[in-house]
């Protein structure tokens, strides 16, 4: 590895350097230009996750409360950062789009007849047109979602994707019902 100084590498314009010398902690590695050792920070960002999953799960209630009210005040927050995320994470929304997909094709019949594929694709189309003639969102929804959930979070529920099990609603509702299938 070329050793070289932080200083010549911030005016190359690189993103680490490596000194050849060892940091506070003893590790003899790259650093980053902000002077930070690799391995340091790779220490800590692991205990960081470590941390917030433990955290998560002690406080699960708490922070779906928290979230759910931090939607209803502001909805806006919540779409704005989905747009966000799925710029900067497109790999991971093009699996998790694909994934749904799949889920759906699996769930469609082979049973269903050309006429019953069409009155679903006319439920879609009618969603959008509510849309656009109401100015607010309104989904297609899956009344038993092709993967629900019961109220403690585990996978109850396969529905199908058949006409019968298609609603519209509202968006909000919809992502309000997400995928939990309560029998009451």
């Amino acid at each position: 590895m070329k050793i070289i100084s932080r200083k010549e590498a911030k005016k190359q314009g690189l993103k680490r350097y490596f000194t050849g010398k060892s940091c506070k902690h003893g590790h003899i590695c790259e650093k980053y230009i902000s002077g930070h050792c690799i391995e340091c920070l790779d220490k800590r960002n692991k205990n960081r996750k470590e941390y917030f999953i433990n955290y998560y799960e002690k406080n699960t209630e708490h922070i779906k409360e928290y979230e759910k009210t931090r939607y209803k005040t502001n909805p806006e927050y919540k779409k704005e950062w989905g747009k966000e995320w799925r710029q900067e994470h497109p790999a991971e929304n093009a699996a998790k789009t694909a994934k749904r997909r799949s889920a759906k094709l699996q769930r469609t019949p082979i049973w269903l007849t050309k006429d019953e594929l069409n009155q679903i694709q006319v439920l879609y189309k009618r969603s959008m047109f509510l849309t656009k003639l109401y100015g607010t969102s309104f989904h297609v929804d899956h009344i038993i979602p092709l993967c629900g959930v019961d109220e403690n979070g585990k996978e109850s529920v396969c529905g199908l994707h058949t006409l019968l099990n298609l609603q519209i609603l509202i968006g909000t509702k919809n992502r309000e019902k997400w995928n939990k299938f309560i029998i009451n």
